[in-house]
């Protein structure tokens, strides 16, 4: 009977199984039915490194951790512009103060001939007996007409600054001279230009006389004549000769014109050295500079015109290679009414610059040299002091790598101003008391200067909190002395001071958990003058620094103190139907907490663009701190576990969340008899582990 049954409900599933086959054509069901899976979502850490940075922490010999924090409250560079040398842009006009013309003799020649015609009856009677020995009687009175000198081939007209017209008489008469007055003027004019006499001139004999051109005006046609001759005539017959002469030469010689049309002869019409001195702020006196960056800047500008040959030369800038800065160039003929114009830059990066002037015994003196020659054309120029070059020149932007000398004395008042103190930056809210800190000062000195530092504020300011410590200890409007540092090689000069529980309320300011440290102090350069006679130096990158370093075991008393750390958050591999399959479910957090404090935690979402989504875990989310041995430590981490359930909506939004910020806010819990105070040693940690089961719908 029972094998009758067992074969009955055996052909009864075959038929049911062939009749679902047979009807598939006809009917298609598609099953729907929910299921659950436990997946990982996200894992991080969290301990002492989420809060100060990994490279603040040293580790003592028993484990314990202190806290190491070094900031820079104040630094002057001397990049930076703590040493300026100002932008000078010197306008110097330069004239054309050697404007010379080629020296030129003219040589007139009075015949015996010439003089007889003028003298009446008696020189005829020497006219007639030309060739014959004669007597010839006394000459008194007598005087040339006007003779035209042409010089007009050396010029046209010329105001001479100077000059001087040398007029040598070379008696060929047969008697001799007693007397004779020349003068000679501009025919246009009529203005005279030399009127002199000489007086006994032997027959056959040679004197001079010089006249001084300075300020007088020259044409280039001139009338020479003859105001008095007088002679003794002679008691003996002399051989008459007519052609017998005065040889007359007039040497014009050393003229420096102040206008002239003429021709020029090739000449260097500037050529002088420029030296112009810099005024620095608080009386300082460089010997050398080397630049960092910097310019030399030159505009020139030629009313003359004529091709000008410019040289300009910075004797006093030397490459690497020892070369100086030396411009040769042409400037092209001023236009009519204009000015010709070249515009030249130097870059300075690596030059040396020597300050100590021309004669190398001064300071601050830039030294030039300007030079600027013309050619002789051979055609009449008109050229003037007027005619002048205009000369823009000077340093730019000038930034020093290294500079030596005496730096000056000047007081730099510094504040009040704020600096970031990143040391608690991660922080971001609650309080800690410390059981102790240590704080030192160092004045790091690497420029070669003397100085005098008084520090009058140190605050430390918690600008979330809205609260502020100031420093309270003797260092507070106390000057102290600074020492310059030494080179070669360079070394700094170092002063601390070192503040303690005992001699200060460092711990206060400390415990405010400050976000920024407010100052004021002045800087007193050179306070006792140029003590070091000219030695002081500064490099680009030498500074004066205020440092803080702060030091303090990690054994405190924390009360609501927050931090936290950012992860990654995706939901994308917790289901391979994709996101929308997931209908709600279960987040569990496993907190292993190796803390001696009680924490409570929260996990906020945020999109991949940052705008929040939800927070995971809802109250009450209290993490237990860790049970401290017989040594005050923490053998094992006590775990505590979190669970939150995620419907429908809360899941909607959860599916877009690509970030989780896991926020932890720690109270210390009492630790008696260890203590007040709980020491954080390196092997603490809180690792929150998120774990997730979820319901998918499957087939729908």
């Amino acid at each position: 009977m029972i094998r009758q049954s067992r074969i009955f409900f055996l052909i009864l599933s075959i038929g049911l199984v062939v009749f679902f086959i047979s009807c598939k054509k006809n009917v298609e069901v598609k099953p729907s039915w929910e299921t659950s899976m436990l997946v990982p979502i996200l894992k991080t850490n969290l301990n002492i490194a989420n809060i100060v940075g990994d490279t603040l922490i040293q580790t003592n010999a028993d484990s314990s951790l202190q806290l190491v924090y070094e900031s820079t409250l104040y630094s002057l560079i001397p990049g930076d512009g703590a040493f300026e040398i100002p932008d000078t842009i010197i306008k110097g006009t330069y004239n054309l103060t050697n404007l010379a013309l080629t020296n030129q003799a003219i040589v007139y020649n009075l015949s015996l001939g010439q003089a007889a015609q003028q003298m009446g009856i008696a020189g005829g009677a020497i006219i007639s007996s030309n060739g014959t020995m004669a007597s010839i009687p006394a000459i008194t009175n007598q005087s040339s007409g006007d003779n035209d000198v042409n010089a007009t081939q050396f010029f046209q007209t010329a105001t001479l600054e100077k000059g001087f017209l040398d007029i040598t008489i070379q008696n060929g008469f047969p008697i001799d001279i007693s007397n004779i007055q020349f003068q000679i003027k501009n025919k246009v004019s009529g203005t005279i230009v030399a009127d002199t006499f000489f007086t006994n001139i032997a027959s056959g004999s040679t004197t001079t006389k010089t006249v001084n051109l300075g300020g007088k005006t020259v044409e280039g046609t001139l009338v020479f004549k003859i105001v008095d001759l007088d002679s003794p005539g002679s008691v003996n017959p002399v051989l008459i000769d007519t052609t017998d002469a005065l040889n007359i030469t007039m040497q014009a010689r050393d003229m420096v014109v102040s206008s002239a049309t003429a021709v020029f002869p090739s000449q260097d019409i500037i050529d002088e050295n420029q030296e112009t001195v810099y005024k620095l702020s608080g009386g300082a006196k460089l010997k050398f500079v080397t630049v960092h960056s910097g310019k030399l800047r030159m505009t020139v500008r030629s009313a003359i015109k004529q091709l000008v040959h410019f040289t300009y030369g910075f004797p006093g800038a030397t490459d690497e290679f020892g070369q100086a800065i030396n411009l040769v160039t042409d400037l092209p003929p001023a236009p009519s009414g204009g000015l010709s114009t070249l515009i030249q830059e130097y870059d300075l990066t690596g030059y040396r610059l020597d300050l100590t002037g021309i004669d190398h015994n001064s300071f601050n003196s830039f030294v030039n040299h300007i030079k600027a020659r013309i050619d002789s054309t051979g055609q009449v120029q008109t050229l003037s002091f007027a005619d002048s070059i205009y000369i823009d020149y000077g340093l730019v932007d000038l930034v020093p790598e290294y500079i030596e000398g005496f730096l000056g004395q000047q007081i730099l008042t510094l504040g009040p101003e704020e600096v970031n103190f990143d040391l608690f930056k991660n922080i971001q809210g609650g309080s800690i008391s410390l059981s102790d800190v240590n704080l030192g000062i160092e004045i790091e000195n690497g420029v070669g200067v003397n100085a005098r530092m008084n520090l009058y504020e140190l605050t430390a300011v918690n600008s979330k909190k809205n609260q502020s410590v100031s420093l309270s200890n003797s260092l507070i409007n106390s000057p102290q002395n600074l020492n310059r540092a030494t080179d070669p090689p360079l070394i700094p000069s170092i002063l601390s001071f070192f503040l303690n529980t005992g001699n200060s309320n460092i711990k206060n300011l400390v415990e405010v958990l400050p976000d920024k440290m407010k100052y004021q102090l002045d800087l007193f350069v050179n306070p006792d003058g140029n003590i070091s006679n000219y030695t002081d130096f500064a490099y680009y990158n030498s500074p004066l620094n205020v440092n803080l370093n702060v030091s303090m075991p990690l054994s405190l008393q924390a009360s609501g103190l927050v931090f936290q750390d950012t992860v990654d958050f995706d939901l994308s591999n917790a289901s391979s139907k994709g996101l929308d399959a997931i209908k709600d479910g279960v987040f569990t957090v496993f907190a292993d907490n190796g803390y001696p404090l009680q924490a409570n935690l929260q996990l906020y979402l945020y999109d991949e663009w940052g705008s929040f989504l939800d927070s995971l875990i809802v109250a009450p989310h209290t993490i237990s701190a860790a049970p401290l041995n017989s040594n005050c430590k923490v053998s094992e981490p006590l775990r505590s576990t979190l669970q939150v359930s995620a419907d429908e909506n809360k899941m909607d939004r959860i599916r877009n969340a690509k970030k989780a910020v896991v926020k932890a806010v720690f109270d210390t819990k009492s630790t008696i008899p260890c203590g007040i105070y709980t020491s954080i040693y390196n092997t603490y940690n809180l690792s929150i582990k998120l774990t997730g089961r979820f319901t998918y719908l499957v087939g729908q």
